[in-house]
């Protein structure tokens, strides 16, 4: 985080998420490992007792449900580590929103304070966590992963109410959802 008498500069981080990264990567891979352990031990179970298995359809279910279970732990963590890194990609490098006199910067779009219609922390995407949302006349609505940015939501709001003169806040009622 950057400040000046006239502005403050939030940068891009990308420490939480190469973490969160990293962290769905482990439990795929713990997982996986725990599929084939699954495996392994349906096999031995069918190899022991294989008369119960070719006269009853019991232990087939209790196969077939420990299976099911490893394959959807790995498919749920598959997905959230392909999420993570499809987020991670999201982060860039350099000033991710400056907050000034001027108004507000983000993605290299300026808004000048009369043309800010509202600031948010609004719910992220499925799987990530909340974003600094900016919304203007005449734009997309504009947005940035908090967990992103080297700044915490109180200096945001700070920052935003001291350089629009009062005429502007950040909301920040979503993080207590």
């Amino acid at each position: 985080m950057h400040s000046a008498r006239d502005y403050l500069i939030a940068e891009y981080t990308a420490d939480r998420a190469d973490e969160t990264v990293q962290l769905r990567r482990r439990r795929m891979i713990s997982s996986a490992v725990s599929l084939g352990l699954s495996l392994v031990i349906s096999l031995v179970f069918y190899l022991w007792r294989r008369e119960q298995f070719e006269q009853n359809w019991e232990p087939w279910v209790l196969v077939g449900v420990a299976t099911a279970l490893s394959l959807l732990r790995l498919l749920f963590w598959l997905v959230a580590w392909r999420r993570a890194v499809a987020d991670r990609a999201r982060v860039g490098v350099g000033p991710a929103l400056v907050i000034g006199r001027f108004g507000v910067e983000l993605h290299g779009v300026r808004l000048d304070w009369p043309r800010v219609e509202r600031m948010l922390i609004g719910p992220g995407r499925l799987g990530a966590g909340p974003e600094v949302v900016v919304r203007g006349q005449g734009t997309a609505p504009l947005s940035v992963g908090l967990e992103h940015l080297d700044v915490r939501p109180a200096a945001l709001e700070s920052a935003t109410r001291i350089y629009s003169g009062g005429q502007r806040s950040l909301d920040l009622s979503r993080l207590d959802d």
